[in-house]
């Protein structure tokens, strides 16, 4: 089960977790990808996350993948993110990007 890090949540290779959130924030930043060691212009959508797995929390959940970004744009944009707990979920590879498993309205 995935649990925060410092101030973070991680979702591991085959991970499942369950959140809620009630802030989304964009930013960019300039970062190095520790295996390449290239450095990349990066999008971030930060979330503030106030439940995971069904306990109240206090903590960042910062998604980097593009695919997992496009899925949560309709959610951001029409503001109703606040009213979703969200089942995030990963593959088994080390590659396997976070996805939304579901989308449960509270």
């Amino acid at each position: 089960m995935a649990a925060p890090v410092q101030n973070y949540v991680t979702v591991g290779p085959g991970q499942t977790v369950m959140m809620r959130f009630d802030q989304a924030k964009e930013s960019s930043s300039t970062r190095m990808d520790p295996k390449t060691g290239i450095k990349s212009d990066v999008k971030t959508l930060v979330f503030h996350v106030t439940e995971l797995n069904g306990q109240p929390i206090s903590t960042i959940y910062s998604v980097l993948s593009q695919t997992l970004q496009k899925a949560f744009q309709p959610y951001i944009d029409g503001n109703t993110y606040p009213r979703y707990r969200f089942t995030i979920t990963r593959g088994s590879g080390d590659w396997d990007a976070p996805r939304i498993a579901a989308a449960v309205p509270v």
